[in-house]
């Protein structure tokens, strides 16, 4: 298993970026990811076109 230091390193990110805590309101964006995954589950059929409309 990998540290958490060597996975920030192959993956180019800085390792403080691994802990960042976003200190805004995520709620709105939850919401919006909560409709997308409801919609796809109804209609896993529906392509990127769908979706996005």
């Amino acid at each position: 298993m990998l540290s958490i230091s060597r996975q920030c390193e192959l993956l180019g990110l800085s390792w403080a970026s691994y802990y960042y805590r976003s200190e805004r309101d995520d709620r709105y964006n939850q919401r919006l990811m909560n409709l997308i995954e409801e919609q796809f589950t109804r209609l896993p059929f529906y392509g990127v076109e769908r979706m996005t409309a």
